[in-house]
């Protein structure tokens, strides 16, 4: 038992600084391109929002049509609105799992004290507490390691090629609605 405990450890000590590292590289892209994705996102809605309108206005489409081409239009808006999400993820990060790792070693002492502090002859009542106190220390540990997942789980997706791809095509559809919608706008002008 010993051995299982000693080799849990070192396979944790080898896990905060892996998560830290990947953290720190999360955050630092996050930092870098929250605010472009986030420029994408909000040009390219108003520019599908612009385009439909047009559409409905200058061609007189129907609004079955100007409905359809509003929501196509908005697709890589959605999509740059989702990596926006996902890099807002990674801000904060680091101190985030600082914060989960010293919450987990206050808990494990917590329960180590319990542990240490149960005797069998307090009583059944009294030891039917201390295990109930235990096993609310344990749970809570457990949903800390499930708020770590979700800590580092939504950002793994930076990690993905698909993430990348979409970035990229929802970055160079936006553009090309954002000149339509440049370019629509210069129509409806000189009309």
């Amino acid at each position: 038992m010993q051995f299982q405990d000693t080799s849990d450890k070192q396979a944790l000590a080898k896990l905060v600084p892996t998560l830290m590292g990947f953290a720190k590289v999360a955050e630092g892209l996050a930092n870098r391109f929250k605010g472009a994705v986030l420029w994408g996102t909000v040009s390219g809605g108003v520019a599908a929002v612009w385009l439909a309108f047009f559409a409905h206005s200058v061609w007189h489409a129907s609004t079955a049509v100007t409905v359809g081409v509003g929501v196509v239009l908005a697709v890589p808006a959605m999509v740059a609105g989702w990596c926006w999400s996902v890099l807002d993820d990674a801000v904060g990060m680091p101190q985030r799992i600082a914060d989960w790792v010293q919450r987990a070693k206050l808990y494990a002492g917590d329960a180590k004290e319990r542990l240490q502090g149960a005797k069998p002859s307090g009583g059944r009542f009294k030891d039917l507490w201390q295990l109930g106190g235990l096993t609310v220390e344990l749970a809570m540990m457990g949903g800390d390691a499930r708020d770590l997942l979700g800590l580092v789980g939504g950002t793994l997706a930076l990690t993905n090629p698909v993430f990348l791809f979409a970035l990229i095509g929802s970055g160079l559809a936006i553009g090309l609605v954002d000149l339509g919608g440049f370019i629509a706008g210069l129509f409806y002008l000189f009309r």
